[in-house]
């Protein structure tokens, strides 16, 4: 037994001193090649008798904390950008302020140039986008904004004419003025709400036209702006909400509904470029939209007015006359999109449903208003009334119901009641 320990012994050692004489060359080579700043810089780990060796496997753990290092640091680099993001959409969630003029004993104007009206009394600026010192309000991010100016007047008398003259600025432009004339009793107030699309960094302030000075009193001058709507991207549920809500419109319905949109209107109005955007910047500020349901009327026009506008309210209210008018024509509530569906381009797949609504009472109404291919829209299920005479009606209440079917098939006879045992025999 003891010699055949010895002897396994000498074989193992005389396998480890062959193997190291084998390599011992290329440890040297290795040793004179290496310049790198670890023992094991220089080594060449492409041999396969050294790729499980000490250094080749740190080599490849290095590599590996390497490429983590980067990943990690990128993975940060995102993570800033992220919440910097959710910091601007969660600080524009609520803006708004609401000013009026400070008491003075003089009057304020008149001036040689227009200039801004100073509110310089806050009660409400929340967002810190009102400066009272300027009286300039500056947008501190993009969004759908709602201003409300009101100017009160208590000078008026009989014969006499008093026009309030301040105009709401946005960029340097005049975009909306009140005024009132005040000859018929002493108090007046006239107010102008108007709403803005603004891009971060606009400034809108009330102005105070050339030539014209008011007067503050304990009513004051007063304004407000709160912010309406501010959409950022979605994240979470409501993200995929309204993914699936995106997939329900349908491209090859849309061509249809161009076409005929453009059969029923004319040339005038024009095609959209192709896709779900260029759709909804066609019929965002409702004109088309009105000259549709126009075009669909033989005597009267159900909207009076049609004007074109880039301001946000304007196209809003555009697009309302449509679908009041479009109620009146025969489209039910159920069918009708809401205003910011289109606008804001929520739901135009909802848009979708009330063009093809709108389109199939067309084809049923067929009064020779509709104009294009009657097969692109259904025509609905109408009213197939039926009137009976009294003789017919009391003739029915004669019938015997029997007369109507019978209880003589298949019926539970001979069955026992509820609730107790079925017997398999009779043994009375």
């Amino acid at each position: 037994m003891n010699a055949t320990v010895v002897s396994v012994c000498v074989m193992f050692v005389l396998f480890i001193t062959r193997e190291t004489a084998s390599i011992s060359p290329e440890l040297q080579v290795a040793a004179n090649a290496w310049q790198g700043s670890l023992p094991c810089g220089g080594w060449n780990c492409e041999c396969a008798a050294r790729q499980q060796s000490c250094c080749c496997a740190a080599a490849q753990m290095d590599e590996l904390e390497e490429q983590m290092f980067t990943r990690l640091m990128n993975s940060f680099s995102a993570l800033s950008e992220l919440k910097t993001h959710i910091q601007q959409i969660t600080a524009c969630r609520e803006v708004a302020f609401t000013a009026s003029m400070s008491q003075m004993s003089g009057c304020f104007g008149p001036f040689t140039s227009d200039l801004p009206i100073p509110y310089s009394n806050t009660t409400l600026n929340h967002g810190n986008g009102y400066n009272p010192a300027l009286g300039i309000f500056t947008t501190p991010c993009a969004g759908v904004f709602s201003f409300s100016l009101t100017v009160y007047s208590n000078k008026g008398s009989e014969g006499q004419r008093l026009y309030q003259r301040v105009a709401l600025v946005r960029q340097g432009r005049s975009e909306v003025a009140t005024w009132e004339d005040n000859r018929e009793d002493a108090e007046d107030s006239a107010t102008q709400t108007v709403l803005f699309n603004l891009r971060a960094g606009e400034q809108v302030y009330a102005q105070l036209i050339i030539r014209i000075f008011i007067k503050t009193t304990e009513k004051g001058f007063y304004t407000k702006t709160v912010k309406m709507a501010n959409k950022g991207p979605s994240y979470g549920l409501s993200r995929e909400v309204q993914s699936k809500i995106d997939k329900k419109y349908d491209p090859e319905l849309e061509d249809r509904l161009v076409q005929w949109i453009v059969a029923q209107c004319g040339d005038s109005v024009g095609e959209p470029q192709p896709g779900k955007q260029g759709f909804q910047q066609w019929l965002k500020d409702g004109c088309v939209l009105c000259e549709l349901i126009n075009s669909l009327c033989k005597d009267s026009k159900l909207v009076k007015k049609i004007q074109s506008s880039t301001m946000a309210f304007k196209q809003m209210e555009q697009i309302s006359q449509f679908l009041g008018a479009a109620e009146r024509y025969g489209v039910t509530k159920s069918d009708m999109f809401q205003t910011v569906d289109l606008w804001e381009g929520k739901d135009l797949a909802a848009v979708q449903m009330t063009l093809m609504s709108l389109g199939s009472l067309a084809v049923t109404k067929d009064d020779g208003c509709y104009r294009g291919d009657p097969s692109w829209f259904h025509k609905k299920s109408q009213e197939n009334r039926r009137d009976f005479t009294e003789e017919q009606l009391k003739e029915g209440q004669s019938v015997i119901g029997l007369q109507m079917g019978t209880n003589k098939g298949a019926s539970q006879a001979g069955m026992t009641g509820y609730g107790r045992p079925r017997q398999i025999f009779n043994n009375q």
